[in-house]
């Protein structure tokens, strides 16, 4: 996304509680899951075999982040750094797999940006 931000136009109640919710991007598709944290924003597929990610678990790890699970491999990735966190040879995941920031804008909707805008 070359904008600072991206409005998706949801409002965070329509989230689901238990699986990632598509939104199309200009850049790709992500899936916005609603987190014990707020919501937290990845891609829709896995970037190994893409997966089907946003159909995956939300889990929260012992220090309290939230990471989503591919369903057909488990492979697991942070939702804030992206970090692939079980794959074998990290394989540049976390390349093919930025997370976004999820923030409500003005008008209530959600917007996303990148962690490092």
């Amino acid at each position: 996304m070359d904008a600072p931000h991206f409005d998706t136009g949801l409002h965070p109640e329509q989230l689901r509680p238990d699986r990632g919710t598509p939104v199309e991007t200009p850049r790709d598709i992500f899936a916005i899951y609603q987190t014990k944290n707020g919501p937290e924003a990845a891609p829709l597929s896995a970037p190994h075999m893409d997966g089907p990610l946003f159909e995956g678990s939300v889990i929260e790890s012992a220090e309290g982040k939230d990471s989503i699970t591919c369903p057909w491999h488990h492979w697991r990735f942070d939702l804030t750094t992206s970090a692939c966190l079980d794959s074998p040879k990290n394989e540049d995941c976390e390349a093919k797999n930025q997370c976004l920031r999820v923030n409500t804008g003005p008008n209530g909707t959600l917007l996303l940006s990148p962690h490092s805008a």
